[in-house]
């Protein structure tokens, strides 16, 4: 089922949910290795997709506040104690993933470089 419904959530949430989950752990890894052991070979094959999986990371994320929006009326409920700080986790949580690339690009572009990632370098160049 693509929808959420009140039981639980749908294929396209829970579809979003592991690819912004994947790319993030990609990111983070990345760097906390590379603290660990700089230069090492997989941070070192990771960075040079750093950009575009951050680019990747907010058109995910702006893709799905837009469904979780659309979707609030069908969401699982949640009970009990803890549901107020469950919903202000999430708020934080989209917040973070939202505002992080934004200040990535924000950096990058206040240092006077584009936000030209190796995926559309090779776009360009066909």
């Amino acid at each position: 089922m693509l929808r959420n419904s009140p039981n639980h959530y749908g294929s396209l949430t829970r579809c979003l949910h592991w690819l912004i989950a994947i790319l993030v752990i990609l990111q983070l890894s990345s760097s906390f290795l590379n603290i660990l052991r700089e230069g090492n070979v997989y941070s070192q094959a990771v960075v040079q997709w750093h950009t575009t999986i951050g680019v990747g990371i907010l058109a995910l994320m702006a893709m799905r506040t837009l469904w979780a929006i659309s979707q609030l009326r069908h969401r699982p409920e949640h009970r009990g104690a803890l549901q107020k700080a469950a919903i202000w986790g999430h708020v934080l949580m989209y917040l973070v993933l939202l505002l992080m690339p934004l200040s990535g690009m924000a950096f990058t572009w206040g240092s006077g470089y584009g936000v030209m990632t190796p995926w559309f370098l090779h776009t360009l160049r066909r």
